[in-house]
Order: C-alpha cells, then structure tokens, then sequence
C-alpha cells in the first residue's frame, strides 16, 4: 500500500507556507499606517479623506457611496455587479477598490496623500 504524502512532499508543502506566512507578516506588521483615503473619479484626485476619525459619507458620484473611519470602503454602488462593494473594508496603504461602471477608485494612502507609498534602491 502507497503512502498518502511522502516526506518530501510534506517539506514542500512546509516550505511554501512558510514562505506564505512571511510574506503576510511582512504587509501587515510593517508598522505602515492608514491616513488618507483618496476618491480619484476618472483619473482625477476627487477628495482626500482623513482616517482615524468618526464614519463620514462621501458620495463624489451620483450612485456611489463610500465611508471613511478607521478603515475605508465602498457602502453601496447603483451599476449591475457591485463587485467595488464587495472588496470589503481598505485598511492598509496600497489598498484599492474599483468600480469601474463609474470610474471611481478608492486608495488607501500613508501619511502623504497622493505620494509615494515606497522607495526601494
């Protein structure tokens, strides 16, 4: 009788979750924090929001609502597929939304809206 999984199956199988587990901690234990949430409406910065403060609504476009407080997120879309909904909550910088039917995008920035997240060299 085969075995199920052999030893170097399993260090495989070790190795790639190890690598899994680094590269999660590195996005999110970084020290990095959320400060800003940018709206940009067809290529063009709409609104900044600070976060960190009480829930605020938003609505740059007609149909589309997004919240800001402690993270950021679409709350509602009028077009077909709300798949800009369905991201869920934005928390960390680099974080982004679509909804493409309005052409809106929600970002999630660090202590300087609308520059650089990271230098690498």
């Amino acid at each position: 009788m085969r075995k199920f999984i052999s030893w170097r199956d399993a260090a495989v199988i070790t190795g790639i979750l190890a690598v899994a587990f680094l590269v999660f901690n590195v996005q999110f234990f970084t020290g990095k924090t959320a400060e800003y949430a940018e709206v940009w409406v067809e290529g063009q910065l709409a609104l900044s929001i600070p976060l960190g403060q009480s829930i605020a609504l938003y609505t740059p476009v007609p149909g589309v609502t997004v919240a800001a407080g402690h993270s950021t997120r679409f709350l509602s879309s009028d077009c077909r597929d709300p798949f800009c909904v369905r991201t869920g909550a934005l928390l960390s910088p680099g974080n982004v939304a679509v909804c493409l039917p309005h052409r809106v995008m929600l970002r999630v920035t660090g202590a300087q809206p609308g520059g650089l997240d990271a230098v690498t060299g």
